[in-house]
Formats: C-alpha cells, structure tokens, sequence
C-alpha cells in the first residue's frame, strides 16, 4: 500500500504562478528539512491585490517580498518586484529565503542580529540549489538602489552566497 503525503507550504491568495511553480518543485524538499512547514498555509499575497497584517502593518515596505512569522505571511510589493524584473529562479531563492525567516521564527532562532538573520534565510536558498540565484536577485535589488542603506550588507550576503 502506498502512503501519501499532503505538504501545503502556501495559502497563495492571489493564486501566483510562481509559487505554485516553487511549491511544485520544492515543496518535498523543504518540508524534509523544515518540518514546521509541512501543512502550514503561509499566507502569500501581492500588495496590490491581496490583504493581510502585513499590508496593514507596513505600507512602506521596501523590499520586492516581506515576511512576518509571528502571523506566517509574506506579502510580494508589486512595485519594486516589476522594478526588479526577477526570473523565476531569482523568485524563487527569495521565497525560500521568506521562508528561513518563517522557520528562524517558529524555532525560536529569530536573531537580534539582522545581518545574522538575513544569512541564515539566504541559507534556506542555498539548501535548495538557488544560492547563485539569490545572489543574483540581491545584485538585481543593489543595481537598482532598492534599500541604499542596506547595500554595504547585502554586498556581503553575496560574497556569502558565491
């Protein structure tokens, strides 16, 4: 007999290609690794059209993605990400990247350290096979001067990554 698994990583309220594309090929993987996730149904939704804590709580965000794990969303800013023109291997390294931040939080390992923090999520991009994508996604947002004040930091996130 044949035993099934049901893994639903995302409630994908704006029903986005790319994270059922992610889901479809990583899904397994990830919930192997991260056992928290399996069955979760993080909240995913765009800016423009969805609605969430997120969204309320922060309406200047300046990232093309943001996650919150204390209420498991994450919301895609549709502004900077058509700025940032991401294929979809970039797209999906930062998704798995939200998700390290989700993991971080629900293990209890959320780091005072943000650049610490923002490490340890990229990691999740890297367990995956997408560390040059996530580099190249943080290339893409440092080209484009998406957060000035962050570059210094993200420059070293790709060093890390490469």
């Amino acid at each position: 007999m044949t035993k099934y698994f049901h893994f639903m990583i995302f409630n994908n309220i704006n029903e986005l290609k790319v994270v059922a594309d992610f889901e479809a090929n990583f899904c397994g993987q990830l919930c192997g690794e991260y056992p928290e996730l399996t069955d979760m149904g993080i909240r995913i939704y765009t800016d423009k059209q969805g609605t969430g804590f997120i969204k309320q709580w922060d309406n200047s965000n300046n990232s093309p993605y943001t996650s919150n794990h204390a209420v498991t969303e994450i919301m895609r800013s549709e502004d900077i990400y058509n700025k940032c023109g991401f294929t979809e291997g970039e797209e999906f390294a930062i998704l798995a990247h939200e998700l390290g931040h989700i993991v971080s939080g629900k293990r209890g390992q959320k780091s005072e350290n943000n650049f610490q923090e923002e490490l340890n999520a990229d990691q999740v991009a890297a367990s995956l096979g997408l560390a040059s994508y996530m580099a190249s996604a943080i290339q893409k947002m440092i080209d484009l001067n998406i957060n000035p004040a962050n570059n210094g930091e993200m420059e070293r996130r790709i060093s890390a990554l490469i």
